[in-house]
C-alpha cells in the first residue's frame, strides 16, 4: 500500500500583542561610530564649559553661598524681616568679613610675594643634598648633548621666552578678582532676596495637591541635607584653620593667621588642597628654620591634623 505524502505544515499565526524581536547587537564600524560620537559630544561639552568658565564659576559660587546662607534669611523672615532686607544684611555682613580679612592678610601676603624669588633660592640650597644623585645624571646628559653637537655647523641660537613675574600677575589679576567678587555678591543678593520664588512656581505648575506636597517635601529635604553638609564642612574647615594657625604660632612660624586661612580655604578641595597646604607649609618652614628636620616636623604636624 503506497504511503501518502506528508501533509504540508501550516504556519502558526503570531500571537496578538507580541512585540518585535530584539535587535541583534551592533558590531564593527557601527559600534566604533557610536563611541566616536559619544567622545566628540564629551569633548564638545568640556570645551563649552571651558569657554563659559568666566560665567559659570561666579554662578556656581553664588549658588554655593546661597545654600549656605539660606537658613539665615529664613530665620530673619520668621521674625518679620523681608527677604530683600535679610539678603542685604547677609551680603553686607559677608562683604565686611571679606574686607576685614583681606585687609588683615594683605600685608603678610604681599611680603611673601615680594620675597618669593629669594625664598625659592633658599629652598633650593637646602634641598641640594637631596638633588645630589640627580646631578650625576644631569652631567651625563649634558656630556651626551655636547658630543652630539660637535661638527653640527652653525651654532643654534637659544630663544628665551620672558614670562611675567608672580608680582605682576597678582597686580594684573587683582582687579579681575575684585570684579568677579562683586558679581558673586550681586548674584547672591538676588538669589537670597528671591526667597522661595522658584519653589512656588514649581508647585503652581503641579495640579494635584498630593504632588505639590511631595514636591515641597523633596525640595526641603534636599535643601536641608545640602545646607547641613555645607555648614558642617565650613565649620570643620574653620576649626582646622584655627588649629593650624595655633600650631604654626606655637612652632615659631611667621604669619600664622595667613597659613590658617590658606589651609581653611584649600581644604574645600579634597586631597589636592591638603597636598598643596603641606607643600607650602614645608617650604615656609625650610626658609624659616635652619634645621630641615624642623621643616619636616611642621609638615608632619599638619598631616597629623
Amino acid at each position: 500500500m503506497p504511503k501518502s505524502p506528508p501533509a504540508p505544515s501550516r504556519a502558526v499565526p503570531g500571537r496578538r500583542g507580541e512585540g518585535p524581536r530584539p535587535a541583534k547587537p551592533v558590531y564593527g564600524w557601527a559600534r566604533l561610530r557610536t563611541f566616536a560620537d559619544i567622545g566628540l559630544l564629551a569633548l564638545g561639552v568640556l570645551y563649552t564649559l571651558y569657554l563659559a568658565r568666566p560665567v559659570l564659576v561666579p554662578m556656581l559660587l553664588a549658588l554655593f553661598l546661597r545654600m549656605l546662607f539660606t537658613p539665615a534669611t529664613r530665620a530673619l523672615r520668621r521674625y518679620g524681616v523681608p527677604y530683600g532686607v535679610g539678603a542685604a544684611a547677609v551680603v553686607v555682613g559677608l562683604s565686611a568679613v571679606l574686607g576685614l580679612g583681606a585687609y588683615s592678610l594683605s600685608s603678610p601676603l604681599a611680603a611673601w610675594v615680594t620675597k618669593l624669588p629669594a625664598t625659592a633660592t633658599q629652598i633650593e640650597h637646602k634641598i641640594r643634598d637631596i638633588r645630589a644623585p640627580l646631578a650625576k645624571v644631569r652631567r651625563a646628559v649634558d656630556a651626551v648633548d655636547n658630543l652630539t653637537s660637535l661638527g653640527g655647523g652653525a651654532a643654534s641660537r637659544a630663544v628665551v621666552v620672558s614670562r611675567p613675574s608672580l608680582g605682576a600677575m597678582l597686580v594684573t589679576g587683582t582687579p579681575k578678582l575684585v570684579f568677579n567678587l562683586v558679581i558673586v555678591l550681586a548674584l547672591l543678593y538676588f538669589l537670597l532676596a528671591s526667597g522661595d520664588v522658584f519653589l512656588n512656581k514649581l508647585v503652581h505648575v503641579l495640579q494635584h495637591e498630593a504632588d505639590k506636597r511631595r514636591a515641597v517635601h523633596i525640595a526641603r529635604s534636599m535643601e536641608r541635607q545640602m545646607v547641613r553638609y555645607l555648614v558642617t564642612k565650613s565649620v570643620i574647615n574653620g576649626a582646622l584653620g584655627v588649629v593650624v594657625a595655633g600650631a604654626t604660632y606655637a612652632m615659631g612660624m611667621p604669619d600664622p593667621a595667613l597659613w590658617g586661612f590658606m589651609v581653611a580655604l584649600l581644604n574645600y578641595m579634597p586631597y589636592l588642597g591638603a597636598a598643596v597646604s603641606a607643600v607650602v607649609l614645608g617650604g615656609v618652614a625650610l626658609v624659616t628654620f635652619p634645621d630641615p628636620g624642623h621643616a619636616l616636623l611642621v609638615s608632619g604636624v599638619f598631616i597629623a591634623l
